[in-house]
């Protein structure tokens, strides 16, 4: 058997954590607009590297206020790489916005204050007829799938993007005869379809995302926090974390550095042998 070189060895070795897929594509992005009949406004632009989604935070439907919040103009400004860049580490949730809808309003961490669920259970809070609701500063947003105005059952559905540019689409997808669950798909809510990264925003916890699968490029975006739960998301101080996710990704060093251990051994075994004088 010939030898393996050091080169083919490595090529290998890194394809192992290589993941081909992009972000928002020219069509998904088209997609981010309102329908001009409420007060939502949205515009989109580009660079050759990035999208930048700018938007009031105002709900493309009806709203009621449904606590003693009220809905309010904001001034959203996402920015997001056209090719995320695959985490090492996945990243936590923080509270508040972790991804901005087709029709730019927030999508929050299913947190609440407390730190406890605000979609079900005892700690539920209150949403309008189009699952969202307002905060003390007027930013109405989603912590869950918004099925009765924004989605609607319709197939590979486009919900939004996560801030580190992969999109969110909602859970009717193409090759699955029932909706896709959070047992379907990773410790980051999401799933490859078609070799593309997509989250999948389901009705069971954690409903929109459970971690980030991409780096954040926004630097003043903290998705760092310590994880040392043993539960498989485990809630720290508003952060939403996957322990899990997190154990792997430590697993994974471990292993790359034996198997980079492995390459040199290979390398120095394949190596003509010389004799000194």
């Amino acid at each position: 058997m010939a030898p393996v070189s050091l080169v083919t060895v490595t090529m290998v070795t890194l394809c192992l954590y290589c993941d081909m897929t992009t972000g928002l594509s020219t069509s998904e992005a088209a997609q981010f607009t309102v329908s001009g009949s409420y007060s939502a406004t949205l515009t989109v632009s580009s660079t050759s590297t990035t999208y930048t989604i700018s938007s009031s935070g105002m709900p493309d439907h009806a709203w009621q206020s449904v606590n003693p919040n009220t809905p309010t103009a904001q001034n959203h400004v996402v920015t997001v790489p056209k090719t995320p860049t695959v985490a090492s580490t996945k990243g936590c949730l923080p509270m508040g916005q972790i991804a901005i809808t087709r029709t730019g309003v927030s999508l929050y961490n299913p947190l609440a204050s407390g730190y406890v669920n605000a979609v079900e259970g005892s700690s539920a809070e209150t949403f309008d007829s189009c699952d969202g609701h307002a905060t003390d500063r007027g930013d109405y947003h989603y912590h869950k799938l918004p099925s009765s105005c924004l989605w609607q059952n319709e197939l590979d559905y486009l919900i939004g993007v996560a801030m580190d540019g992969y999109p969110i689409y909602g859970p009717n997808t193409t090759g699955y005869s029932a909706w896709l669950t959070t047992s379907s798909l990773d410790d980051c809510h999401g799933i490859t379809i078609g070799g593309e990264y997509r989250y999948v925003a389901t009705t069971d916890f954690p409903y929109l995302l459970g971690c980030f699968h991409g780096v954040i490029s926004d630097s003043s975006f903290d998705t760092t926090y310590s994880c040392s739960s043993s539960t498989n998301y485990a809630q720290w101080n508003g952060y939403l974390c996957s322990c899990h996710e997190l154990s792997n990704a430590a697993n994974s060093l471990t292993s790359l550095s034996q198997i980079v251990t492995l390459v040199g051994l290979v390398a120095m075994s394949t190596a003509p042998s010389q004799q000194f004088l």
